[in-house]
């Protein structure tokens, strides 16, 4: 019985994770200007809302009590919090996240024997859905990537630089006007200018792998039961880059007979995760 005891734990993150979804896409859709994004969102929390109402049967009817499932106040304050003072721009990238991940959960669900057919249907249309909104906050989110890109290039300038200056304090600290001290500060400096750089293109390739390998895996899972949402996406991309429809569909259409190759074309063009920048970074 361990297996369905573990189909009930995923369906309680799994009914958790949709209550929360509801809230959030509606305060979200509060505040928003664009009338189009509102509507996006509302359409969305009410889409998070249908996915509930399944999950409390499929609970009940496997004696679960349904009180038990709680929104966490203090996840939906800080996300309230978030939202306000950062905006859309970070917030979309915090719901796309929490998509992916449902989409992962509930791809491993369907694979659970413990499930009905009738159950596995819905759970796949519930799949598709998760993956929907996943594209449509990934768009809706690339409107501030140049935003986002500045904050990066800032974060990361000012680490540089606090990591210089206190280098160089710690340097001087002995120096008391010493020639010798002030130049041993300046190879203190130097040393650690050269680790801080070398330690982050390390930390920086090896994270590049981790995330390429981690969004290949769910791919590869979801592709298994929504092949043509994944169809769709690469058709779209095909005639993006300037390719007839026939073209793009024929494509798309061989895409299909290989999940791996599906999976390699939508981490490409949806993430930018190339095969070439995926060097081993402890090799």
């Amino acid at each position: 019985m361990e297996e369905s005891s573990d189909v009930i734990e995923l369906a309680k993150i799994a009914l958790a994770d949709e209550l929360f979804a509801v809230k959030i896409y509606s305060m979200a859709a509060k505040i928003v200007r664009n009338r189009s994004t509102r509507d996006r969102l509302l359409r969305i929390s009410e889409m998070e809302k249908g996915h509930a109402e399944f999950w409390k049967p499929f609970l009940k009817n496997r004696g679960f009590d349904l009180t038990k499932i709680k929104v966490s106040s203090l996840k939906t304050a800080f996300y309230a919090l978030f939202l306000r003072i950062f905006g859309l721009a970070f917030t979309f990238r915090l719901m796309e996240s929490g998509e992916r991940e449902a989409v992962e959960l509930y791809s491993r669900m369907l694979e659970d024997p413990n499930i009905s057919e009738a159950e596995k249907a819905e759970i796949k249309k519930i799949l598709e859905d998760e993956l929907i909104h996943e594209q449509e906050l990934a768009e809706e989110g690339s409107r501030f990537e140049k935003f986002l890109d500045h904050v990066r290039d800032a974060v990361l300038g000012m680490n540089d630089s606090l990591v210089e200056i206190l280098s160089v304090t710690a340097g001087l600290a002995g120096a008391y006007g010493s020639t010798f001290y002030v130049a041993l500060s300046g190879l203190v400096v130097a040393i650690a200018g050269a680790l801080s750089m070398g330690i982050g293109a390390f930390v920086a390739a090896r994270a590049q792998r981790q995330v390429h390998e981690r969004t290949l895996s769910r791919i590869l899972l979801a592709a298994r039961y929504a092949a043509h949402v994944f169809k769709e996406r690469i058709r779209n991309f095909m005639e993006d880059k300037g390719y007839s429809s026939e073209a793009s569909l024929k494509v798309a259409d061989e895409s299909m007979k290989d999940p791996k190759l599906m999976a390699r074309i939508i981490s490409e063009e949806e993430y930018g995760l190339r095969e070439e920048k995926l060097e081993n970074p402890a090799a």
